[in-house]
């Protein structure tokens, strides 16, 4: 496939799955999705694998992978 019908699946992608942003990276030759619920980003090398990782991602709402509790108060005496 080219690379434009790449990016033509990205957009199709984005636009059946509101709240993400899918790319196609030419360099990378990687298919990016953001907006996972940890925050993290998904990649994979075909379109159909990205989707089913994206609704994996969906499925799973474990949370942000980073620290969510207040920050740590410091005892001043």
């Amino acid at each position: 496939m080219s690379e434009h019908q790449h990016r033509n699946e990205a957009q199709v992608i984005e636009a059946k799955c509101p709240g993400w942003v899918v790319l196609y990276g030419v360099y990378s030759r990687m298919f990016w999705a953001f907006g996972a619920p940890d925050g993290r980003p998904i990649t994979a090398r075909s379109a159909s694998e990205l989707l089913g990782r994206m609704r994996a991602a969906e499925r799973s709402e474990i949370g942000p992978y980073y620290e969510t509790r207040p920050a740590a108060r410091w005892d001043q005496r």
